[in-house]
């Protein structure tokens, strides 16, 4: 017997939810766990960019996207970027300093 339309219509949808589901029980058939890291970071930048990216602040997105994929592509440690703020605060001090007298 052939299956109604409207039942026939929702057979995409039950794959979906059906490959979701197969990983619950950590079956090959579903989605890794980096899987869903993915499609949950890539619905946070469709979102990010859909509010509130705009000319003004593009580079500044796009460096932080930059180096959230070197990051994630072990390029560069978070313990390396951690060095490098702190370095750069730093020098931000110390460029701020009076000069001391040498003779003193």
């Amino acid at each position: 017997m052939k299956k109604p339309w409207y039942i026939a219509m929702l057979d995409p949808f039950m794959k979906i939810i059906n490959w979701f589901a197969a990983s619950a029980d950590n079956s090959p058939n579903g989605p890794s766990g980096r899987k869903f890291t993915a499609i949950a970071i890539m619905a946070l930048i469709i979102h990010g960019h859909l509010k509130y990216v705009d000319k003004t602040n593009f580079y500044n997105v796009l460096i932080v996207y930059v180096v959230f994929v070197c990051v994630l592509l072990g390029i560069v440690t978070v313990e390396q970027i951690i060095k490098l703020i702190i370095r750069f605060f730093e020098t931000k001090e110390t460029k701020n300093e009076t000069p001391k007298d040498p003779l003193v």
